[in-house]
């Protein structure tokens, strides 16, 4: 009796091309290992050719296995592994590839070990290839590791979990579980708690936003999380946790209009413009979110505009509410708020009002810039008043931008308060928009939403504009964030 045939994972002579036959089974240690008697038992099946099986041609694995239990020699992959893991590896592997593609082969041990060889002797990258091929497989909502990687994953979550000699493979195991169903942060999964979440799904997300599945996935689609073509069930559709963390974190805080309008001090028709002028922009386009706002960003306005107070206000009559001004004068709030960004308007706050409604500009200063946006050529707007256009509401971003000479602009002195701003005509926005682009501008004419727009962009890992390092906020090339989105994603 050969003694390489004793090891389980033999299934064929070499020499013969026969498969291994069980010859006797007994519980018995002193029987099973009694030779003499049990051939004995069974001479006459030996003799009469009943044991025999049809010849088959030995496998790549079949000579590999021989070849090592032979000599040692193993050019493959698996050479540095102990010949015990390697070879339960393949056959564990083996069996759930040939279970997943070809059903009436799924009890063929020899048809396993062929297939997992094929596999695992190439290395990692097969390896992953091979699991990540078994979990595209299994889209239910009740495919689970255990269901999907079958004997492979409960042997190597149990019988295999802390031998070292296994832990190269399990390791590639753990690795694709994890890329694949969303566990959370402390769960065991293969022997090892998780520290953080990797992946979110649609159920694990909705869950901690607080929202119905229904209501999250199109929040989702639009922040470019999962796609809407995804017909797998919630519990499927996964998405990077780490890179839609903050998404999924600020939800539960998004507030309504009414909480905004309070957060910030103004009154209805104060929100309104700032909504109608862009400055406050909604989290989320989807129409079916009933709070969409974040109060963050009505505190930075706020704090924004704190920090260009120049004189607290005691004289009511000299000075109007920004919404009064605007008003009054037929001016935007766009159009003031840019004017006290670039310096050419003054801004007050009474001491008795709070936040928003408590801002105020002279009148005087306000009438001013109505007559000059009349005067003025026509066509030229200030550069401040188009950079808030065009979604470019910091301070110094844009102005920095042309002042830089990155794209035209002219620069003009106010007649009677000799302040220097930059304007531009028809023709210098124009030259802007055949550049550069902004994501309020490719929101706007590629019809999507602001949040779409930013996670193509960062999927495609477009950054804005910033010769030299400098940053001048969200502007980019036109051409290479163009590109994206005439690339099928």
């Amino acid at each position: 009796m050969r003694g390489d045939w004793q090891l389980r994972e033999v299934s064929l002579c070499i020499c013969h091309g026969h498969p291994l036959v069980a010859l006797w089974e007994t519980h018995n240690r002193t029987e099973r290992h009694d030779v003499g008697a049990r051939l004995a038992e069974m001479r006459n099946q030996i003799l009469s050719g009943d044991l025999d099986l049809p010849r088959e041609a030995p496998s790549p694995y079949d000579f590999w296995l021989d070849e090592r239990l032979d000599n040692g020699h193993d050019e493959t992959w698996l050479a540095t592994h102990s010949l015990y893991a390697a070879t339960t590896f393949c056959r564990l592997l083996g069996m759930e590839l040939v279970r997943s593609d070809n059903l009436s082969k799924s009890g063929d041990v020899r048809a396993a070990q062929a297939a997992g060889f094929a596999v695992a002797s190439n290395g990692k990258e097969a390896i992953r290839a091979a699991l990540r091929h078994l979990a595209g497989q299994a889209t239910g909502a009740q495919n689970e590791p255990k269901k999907v990687f079958g004997q492979l994953y409960i042997k190597f979550s149990s019988q295999y979990l802390h031998e070292a000699d296994f832990a190269p493979f399990r390791e590639l195991l753990r690795d694709q579980v994890l890329e694949t169903w969303a566990f959370g942060a402390g769960d065991l999964v293969l022997g090892e708690r998780l520290p953080a979440r990797c992946l979110h799904s649609v159920t694990s997300a909705a869950k901690e936003a607080g929202l119905s599945e229904k209501k999250l996935e199109p929040i989702l689609v639009e922040a470019g999380a999962i796609v809407a073509k995804d017909t797998r069930p919630a519990n499927r559709k996964t998405f990077d946790a780490v890179r839609f963390g903050q998404l999924i974190a600020e939800i539960p805080h998004w507030i309504g209009v009414t909480e905004l309008r309070s957060t910030i001090g103004a009154t209805q028709n104060e929100v309104q413009a700032l909504i109608e002028d862009g400055i406050l922009v909604p989290a989320t386009a989807v129409p079916t979110v009933v709070s969409p706002w974040r109060s963050g960003d009505g505190l930075a306005l706020i704090a924004g505009l704190q920090a260009l107070v120049v004189e607290n206000v005691t004289d009511d009559d000299a000075w109007e509410t920004l919404q009064m001004g605007a008003k009054r004068a037929g001016l935007r709030i766009g159009a003031i708020i840019a004017a006290i960004q670039s310096g050419a308007l003054r801004l007050g706050c009474r001491a008795q009002a709070e936040r928003y409604h408590g801002f105020v500009v002279r009148k005087e200063a306000i009438d001013a810039l109505a007559r000059e946006a009349h005067v003025r050529p026509e066509g030229l707007i200030p550069a401040a008043e188009f950079g808030r256009a065009i979604g470019c509401r910091g301070k110094d971003g844009f102005l920095a931008f042309l002042a830089a000479g990155h794209s035209p602009s002219k620069t003009m002195r106010h007649s009677k308060n000799g302040v220097t701003r930059l304007y531009m005509d028809e023709a210098d926005r124009e030259a802007f928009h055949q550049r550069f682009a902004t994501l309020s501008t490719l929101s706007e004419n590629l019809e999507l939403h602001r949040n779409t727009v930013i996670a193509r962009l960062d999927k495609a890992a477009v950054r804005p504009f910033a010769p030299f390092g400098q940053t001048f906020g969200p502007i980019y090339l036109r051409e290479e964030a163009e590109r994206v989105f005439r690339c099928k994603t």
